[in-house]
Order: C-alpha cells, then sequence, then structure tokens
C-alpha cells in the first residue's frame, strides 16, 4: 500500500469517528411567539431554562424565560424597554431596562419581582450583565464622563471594576469561582479581553502567529 492510500484511509478513518457526533448535534430555533423577531438568547442556567429579549408588534424591547412551561414575558413594569441577559442555577435572572425617563437601570428579577439595580453615581447608566450561582452580579456603569466601567454587586456591597490605565472597561460574566471576563480599551484605544482573577488582571489576546 502506497503513502497516499494509506493517508486516504486515515482521513476515512477520522471522518467515520467524527460523523456521529457531528449528526448527534441538534440546532432549534428560539422564536418568541407574536414576536417581530427575537434579539438573541443570552443566557441559560444548568437546568437548561433560556432567557433573551425580542420585540413586539410595537417595536417595544421585551426580555423573555424559556423553560419547561413554555415562553414568559419579564416586563419591568412601567419600562420602555426590557432586556434579560443571564439565568442562574437558582432561575434568578438579571439584565437590565430604560424607564420613562430614559434612563438604563440594572435589575434583579428573583421569584417573581423585580429589583432594580444602579451603581452609586453612576450617570443614569447601568446594567446588570451576569449573575452566578451565589448571586454576585456584574454589570457596566457610565460615570460623570460619560466612560463605562464594569462593577461587582456582592450582597449589597458594590465593587468597581477598572484594569489599570485603561481607558474603559467592561465586564460581561462571572462564574461560581468569582473569576470575571470582560474587555478593556487600553491608552491608545485598543481593545482587549481581560480575565479579573483573585485580585490580578490576565490579558486575553491572542498569541502572534509564529514567524
Amino acid at each position: 500500500m502506497n503513502r497516499m492510500s494509506r493517508l486516504y484511509l486515515a482521513m476515512l478513518s477520522l471522518l467515520l469517528c467524527v460523523t456521529p457526533f457531528a449528526l448527534a448535534q441538534t440546532y432549534i430555533s428560539i422564536d418568541y411567539p407574536g414576536a417581530l423577531y427575537t434579539k438573541n438568547a443570552s443566557g441559560i442556567n444548568p437546568q437548561g431554562d433560556i432567557v433573551g429579549a425580542y420585540s413586539d408588534l410595537q417595536l417595544k424591547s421585551r426580555g423573555f424565560l424559556l423553560d419547561a412551561g413554555g415562553y414568559h414575558t419579564l416586563d419591568v413594569p412601567g419600562a420602555l424597554g426590557t432586556v434579560a441577559r443571564r439565568i442562574n442555577a437558582r432561575r434568578d435572572i438579571v439584565g437590565y431596562f430604560v424607564d420613562a425617563a430614559g434612563i438604563t437601570h440594572g435589575f434583579l428579577w428573583r421569584k417573581g419581582v423585580f429589583t432594580p439595580i444602579d451603581y452609586p453615581g453612576a450617570l443614569n447608566y447601568t446594567t446588570a450583565e451576569a449573575i452566578n450561582a451565589e448571586g454576585d452580579i456584574v454589570g457596566l456603569y457610565k460615570d460623570s464622563l460619560n466612560n463605562n466601567h464594569g462593577y461587582l454587586l456582592h450582597g449589597d456591597v458594590f465593587t468597581s471594576i477598572d484594569v489599570p490605565n485603561a481607558r474603559v472597561t467592561e465586564v460581561y460574566d462571572i462564574n461560581p469561582k468569582g473569576e470575571v471576563v470582560g474587555r478593556y480599551w487600553d491608552g491608545n484605544g485598543i481593545s482587549h479581553g481581560m480575565l479579573l482573577s483573585g485580585g490580578v488582571f490576565t490579558d486575553l489576546d491572542p498569541s502572534p502567529p509564529p514567524s
């Protein structure tokens, strides 16, 4: 058997190995019934409950929860728009909403009750982007100069998250260990991914290709 034949058989064996896995994957469209369009499905917990946002026929943004009982709308009372971002194992949901004055607030939804989240001193803008199993929440807020900062909410205590010397810091997720990921812009206006673990920031930039 020549070299090309051996190579062909090796590739065929690999294809036969991966094909069952590939065929086993199933993609399911998530479309809120009656929506003009579904914006996204942005969070899922270990039980498979899904949250996201959709636009209704009046172009109003609404959050949703999809669980074993079907679709449920999540609307902060009196809000101009609501977006659900993440859900944890306890079915706590976080996101943000815009009030009648056009101010953006984060929210926590727990057992059917909405609680607004506003970073102290923020300039009319706070979001809640993620919540972990322990109930720690991370999100964004704007300062008086309209610059974005990240924050951690642990219990009732807010802590600002800012990469040293960064122009802007944004955080988007937190795991059960309290590690936070997001991005920042350096002094040259270049965006970088980042990890905050144990009080230490680590850049998450791809390595340059080998020369």
